[in-house]
């Protein structure tokens, strides 16, 4: 089927972008993780200088520099994805924030992923959507327009 607007042919897309989300035909996000994945990955070599093992950068600094840049790229539009993507796509988002506070920590190879995130009071990525989706319905159900509201399942 071919569609055509204003004399132009319409190419099929199996994706598409909205607010910086991308979009799936099967509504999946796996797209949009991928790219999440693509652009915090190169916001964590450009940091690397100063968040690596060897910086002289402070730990309690890296993780704020962790927290402000790198955290919010991950979870843009949480809410909305959260419930949508697989447990692999999941899995892609976990990895990325253990290599990012391992290499901040510099810690052993031997050291869990797990005591890594407990040491430095980081909850999972997982964790931390949940809480942001919870805000967004708690601000949905509280807005003064009712219309919001309808938007909370």
């Amino acid at each position: 089927m071919k569609l055509k607007l204003q004399y132009q042919h319409l190419e099929f897309s199996n994706h598409a972008k909205y607010l910086g989300v991308t979009f799936n035909n099967d509504i999946s996000f796996d797209k949009h993780i991928q790219n999440t994945i693509r652009k915090a990955r190169g916001a964590r070599a450009a940091l690397h200088p100063i968040l690596n093992r060897n910086s002289t950068v402070p730990l309690a600094n890296k993780l704020i520099i962790y927290k402000i840049y790198l955290k919010p790229i991950i979870l843009y539009a949480a809410p909305v994805w959260r419930n949508r993507i697989r447990r692999s796509s999941w899995k892609q988002i976990e990895i990325f924030q253990s290599v990012a506070l391992r290499t901040m920590t510099g810690a052993h190879y031997l050291v869990s992923n797990v005591n890594i995130r407990n040491s430095m009071s980081i909850e999972t990525l997982q964790n931390e959507a949940l809480h942001l989706s919870k805000n967004l319905a708690h601000s949905l159900l509280r807005s003064k327009y009712p219309h919001l509201s309808c938007l909370v399942p």
